[in-house]
């Protein structure tokens, strides 16, 4: 079981993986809406893939990351980590 990762912010976008639940991945943009009103994240999964996830299936947690903890996750992401950052948990 697990959170579709997809390329468009849309149910029917093109499914790239599905990322495990309770696993810690960047949120890259987002919340966007599609057209049925649902709110969509782009992540940046561990293993450098980008996609979106549907905010039915995440939760964002208010804790910080460390640098340490997070600068692999954006340097996978092809991203600078910046000095605020945020955790995302799949529900379980």
């Amino acid at each position: 079981y697990g959170v579709n990762l997809r390329d468009t912010a849309t149910s029917t976008g093109t499914l790239l993986r599905v990322l495990d639940n309770g696993t810690t991945h960047l949120v890259v943009s987002g919340p966007v809406t599609d057209a049925a009103g649902g709110a969509w994240y782009e992540l940046g999964a561990a293993d450098g893939t980008r996609g979106w996830a549907s905010g039915d299936f995440i939760r964002i947690a208010s804790q910080m990351l460390s640098y340490d903890q997070a600068a692999p996750l954006y340097q996978a992401a092809g991203l600078q980590a910046p000095r605020r950052l945020r955790r995302l948990y799949p529900p379980l």
